[in-house]
């Protein structure tokens, strides 16, 4: 590995990455996934992959692709540091430090160590979004159970306050007569609030009066 001194060019294997769109690896822009139950029952739940939060799934998510672009340099510092185990030296220009082994004489050399830079940082990312995918498809498997297991507490919860509604229907039906004490029916509010004989006995009263 050749070592530079002050003043001398040098170029530095820099990779940037510029950022760009693509489809969803997860739904392929469908902006929704098919989950299969082990019964075979099939549930479709909206892709959170390409949607985040509150959003709603888009089809496509954001990445950033690694593109080679070597900088060229001068050296305007040296410093060397070294242990029982290795020997490190950091050459500095603009403030920056740079490792010996980023450093080239020409374009080209820079250029091949940028891909063997690029390669390795798509292997890392790429180990990252597996697990992230992973993750994502656990998350579905959780959603479709919740969500079914909600639908049913709420099926079994609506049937009870049904049945409550229909008990408090038929008990408000019901009311004693003010006139003689015992209980009637009544099919509205507007009937009378007194029993058949009731009835008939003020029916008389008023007929005797007249």
């Amino acid at each position: 590995m050749k070592q530079y001194k002050v003043g001398d060019k040098a170029w530095y294997a820099r990779y940037d990455m510029v950022k760009v769109t693509k489809p969803c690896p997860v739904c392929y822009g469908k902006k929704q996934v098919m989950l299969i139950l082990g019964n075979k029952d099939k549930v479709v739940l909206p892709c959170d992959y390409c949607g985040h939060g509150f959003d709603e799934p888009s089809g496509v998510i954001t990445e950033y692709e690694y593109t080679a672009e070597p900088e060229h340099l001068i050296i305007t510092g040296i410093e060397s540091k070294q242990d029982l185990v290795s020997k490190e030296i950091r050459y500095y220009s603009g403030g920056r430090y740079f490792l010996a082994e980023d450093l080239f004489d020409t374009k080209e050399e820079a250029n091949k160590r940028c891909a063997e830079k690029i390669r390795q940082a798509e292997e890392e990312e790429t180990q990252t979004a597996m697990k992230l995918k992973l993750n994502h498809y656990k998350s579905y498997a959780w959603n479709a159970g919740y969500h079914l297991r909600e639908a049913k507490n709420h099926k079994q919860r609506a049937e009870y306050h049904e049945r409550k509604a229909i008990l408090c229907k038929a008990k408000a039906s019901r009311q004693k007569c003010k006139r003689c004490g015992p209980e009637i029916e009544i099919d509205s509010p507007e009937d009378a609030e007194v029993c058949g004989n009731c009835a008939d006995d003020l029916r008389q009263e008023e007929m005797a009066e007249k």
